[in-house]
């Protein structure tokens, strides 16, 4: 899903954390915006990856806890969360977890400009895409009187776009994996079970596991719909 952010809002700090000769860590920027607001003092981003891998373990789990408490909030943003979700997930209060939002929305701005213009063309138009053109009609929720429902509808616009496409990839490996028989043409003691969210989950008799995760590798991380940021994933 964050590699589809960087994708379709085209944040050049998200898109740096895939593409280049020295990746920046997405968690860790939202940590240093919002070190600030949590910690009352600031860290520059090579400071705060010091004190990750910092010899001193109070320092450390003080870094880690922080990037932690980000990376919840990265992936949760991305599936439009509020304070309100936020919240009880780190299990704080709404003030700190808008304050982890606002970190977020400052490390990658162009998120939130993107989510703003695919929600506008949504209430034009009725409707969502994924990135390979599938659609998710939205307009009575967008036109409703009720507010919460159409404000909804708003972040459902952006959320389908991301999670659509998501799904998109995953049903797409999955047909690779149906063309190619390996679960069914009687080579390999393997047995399909489903896919969970962006994992399919299959069982492999172990003398058999190395050789049929190399197959199926290949076809998890094709590359989908045109994306110029990489698909990658190691065995």
């Amino acid at each position: 899903e964050l590699r589809l952010g960087a994708e379709l809002s085209g944040d050049e700090a998200m898109t740096a954390c895939y593409v280049g000769d020295n990746l920046l860590d997405m968690h860790s920027l939202t940590a240093v915006k919002a070190a600030p607001l949590i910690w009352g003092v600031g860290v520059d981003y090579g400071v705060f990856i010091l004190m990750l891998e910092s010899g001193d373990k109070a320092e450390k789990e003080r870094a880690k806890a922080l990037r932690g408490s980000a990376k919840t909030v990265n992936f949760a943003s991305q599936y439009g969360a509020m304070a309100a979700k936020i919240a009880e997930t780190l299990m704080t209060d709404e003030e700190t977890a808008q304050a982890f939002l606002d970190a977020r929305s400052e490390a990658f701005p162009k998120i939130g400009i993107w989510s703003d213009r695919v929600a506008a063309e949504a209430r034009e138009c009725g409707y969502a895409l994924t990135m390979m053109g599938a659609r998710r009609h939205l307009q009575d929720a967008l036109l409703s009187d009720n507010k919460w429902e159409a404000s909804k509808a708003d972040r459902q616009a952006g959320n389908f776009w991301i999670q659509g496409s998501a799904a998109e990839m995953t049903k797409l490996a999955m047909a690779r994996m149906w063309r190619s028989g390996i679960f069914a043409d009687g080579r390999f003691d393997a047995v399909f079970y489903a896919p969970v969210h962006d994992e399919v989950v299959f069982s492999v008799h172990k003398d058999q596991a190395l050789e049929v995760i190399k197959l199926v590798h290949p076809m998890m991380i094709a590359n989908y719909a045109n994306m110029t940021i990489p698909i990658v994933s190691s065995i």
